[in-house]
């Protein structure tokens, strides 16, 4: 399933899909299924759905969201904001300043590409749950920092604890 030059609205259907987004501005959804959803040239706002999926930006800054499942999302070209959802995902947002969201329900997710400085983690959490949160170095060859919350983690893999400031996150 592929978009065209305008602004698109895909969606896939309970089966396993690929879908294309084009010139537009699309808004993809994968559904059900283990699905490949790319955004095209526009700012495409893309899904993943119930599955495993595989979840892709263009070349602007676009919103990546994972839903449930194991997903994996890249982000490409631009300033991308990029939530995977419930399930242990995989993010990288590419080039461009990029936000990770995490929040209670995230899974265990891994970032591969956090940028200090640039990049910034959108702490989806009220104040009360705030106080829960740990910050942390995880060593050894997957190491990184670690932010936990309950049953569910951020790993900003390949990142020191010394080099993050307040700056790096966005409270909600």
């Amino acid at each position: 399933m592929a978009g065209t030059r305008q602004a698109d609205v895909l969606s896939g259907t309970s089966q396993n899909d690929a879908i294309q987004g084009y010139k537009g501005s699309d808004v993809l959804r994968g559904l059900n299924g283990n699905d490949i959803v790319r955004g095209g040239g526009g700012h495409d706002t893309v899904y993943g759905g119930a599955g495993d999926d595989k979840v892709y930006g263009g070349n602007r800054g676009d919103e990546l969201f994972g839903r449930s499942g194991d997903d994996k999302l890249w982000g490409g070209n631009g300033n991308d904001n990029l939530d995977g959802g419930s399930g242990n995902d995989t993010l990288k947002g590419g080039k461009g300043n990029d936000t990770f969201v995490f929040g209670a329900g995230s899974g265990d997710d891994v970032v591969l590409d956090f940028t200090v400085g640039d990049d910034k983690v959108f702490m989806d959490f009220d104040a009360n749950e705030l106080n829960s949160v740990r910050v942390q170095q995880q060593s050894g060859e997957e190491g990184g920092v670690l932010i936990s919350y309950g049953d569910d983690s951020l790993l900003l893999q390949g990142v020191n604890y010394n080099e993050l400031s307040s700056s790096d996150f966005i409270l909600a």
